[in-house]
């Protein structure tokens, strides 16, 4: 066979050309796997910033409406001091400010909590455990509501057998026992 002198024929070039091309093929895939990294972990922040963030608007919604009800309890009492004459009962006047005294604390308590709270990483570590009379601290949030929805004190019974106390979060357990009976006034009727 007669070959044309400008024509040349390489052979076994294959393993040649994959070592030559491997470098630029794992620098390749050294990119793809750091660029799909970048976009995973940029994807997993914006994800937990957008969990933050909803987490911020349920505490500054749940801190807003908390807060809410002692301010309602203490203008009601104010407003009956005012208005009907407590001056010359100073029993009922001293029943208002009581409440009233007693509702400022319980926002005093919340705004500490609140600050607790954006300090602590969870719950456990905002608990203070304490004993706790919880007949006593059934009647005192009894006491804001039956002024709030102006129910008599009788329209609470409350039985109990010896004393009841236990070691609770007073804070947690008036906002539980408050919530309950509130829910009650407001939707359980008669």
């Amino acid at each position: 066979i007669h070959r044309d002198p400008s024509y040349f024929e390489i052979t076994e070039y294959r393993s040649t050309l994959l070592l030559s091309l491997l470098p630029e093929f794992l620098f390749g895939f050294l990119l793809f796997g750091a660029t799909g990294f970048a976009f995973a972990t940029a994807y997993r922040n914006l994800f937990e910033q957008e969990q933050q963030l909803k987490q911020k608007d349920a505490l500054v919604a749940n801190v807003a409406h908390e807060l809410k009800t002692p301010i309602a309890t203490v203008g009601v009492a104010l407003e009956a001091l005012n208005m009907f004459g407590a001056d010359e009962d100073p029993t009922r006047r001293q029943e208002y400010l009581a409440i009233g005294q007693s509702e400022l604390k319980r926002l005093d308590q919340m705004a500490d909590r609140a600050i607790d709270s954006l300090q602590a990483e969870n719950l456990s570590q905002r608990r203070r455990f304490q004993r706790t009379d919880l007949t006593e601290a059934v009647t005192d949030a009894w006491r804001g509501l039956s002024l709030r929805y102006n129910l008599p004190d009788e329209a609470l019974t409350l039985h109990v057998h010896g004393e009841v106390d236990a070691k609770v979060d007073a804070h947690y357990w008036h906002h539980l026992v408050y919530n309950l009976l509130d829910n009650a006034c407001k939707y359980g009727g008669k």
